[in-house]
């Protein structure tokens, strides 16, 4: 079989499964959206992906997004590195929302009710507490947030 054949033919098979993940979840998932590994990654009740959000799970690691969850437009998360080291999982909690154009490598857990910044890059094995505005390349602790109800408030400095 050519190059060009097999290129095509996954091209096709991977159009196929992103557009199963869309059905699935309607409401929830963009068709924009691309996804590996679909059987590895869970999104629970209210959560929302953004245009061109890209989730990379593996065999071994899965990504779970928590209840209305909110991850931006053009974020990219994965679950394994190029370095060869073991995938690991990643978990956003509920309520998060995660701007535009961020990136969540491996390993990373982000606690319920927190706030990642538009183009922050959460680098491998980060845990945040809970309620906290996270931001920067690499992604830094910058405050605790307010609750009010549901919904998190920045604290007025």
């Amino acid at each position: 079989m050519s190059f060009t054949k097999y290129y095509f033919r996954q091209r096709i098979k991977q159009k196929i499964i992103n557009w199963l993940f869309f059905l699935e979840h309607p409401g929830q998932v963009q068709p924009t959206t691309y996804v590996e590994q679909p059987q590895n990654i869970k999104l629970k009740e209210g959560a929302k992906l953004g245009q061109w959000t890209k989730l990379y799970a593996t065999k071994n690691g899965t990504i779970t997004i928590g209840r209305n969850s909110h991850v931006g437009t053009d974020t990219i998360i994965y679950t394994f590195s190029s370095t060869g080291e073991p995938d690991e999982s990643v978990y956003i909690g509920d309520g998060v929302l995660v701007g535009a154009k961020c990136v969540i490598l491996k390993g990373v857990r982000v606690g319920n009710g927190c706030i990642i910044g538009a183009g922050s890059v959460v680098l491998e094995n980060t845990t945040t507490g809970e309620n906290e505005l996270w931001a920067g390349v690499p992604a830094k602790f910058i405050k605790k947030i307010q609750t009010m109800g549901s919904q998190p408030i920045a604290e007025v400095s």
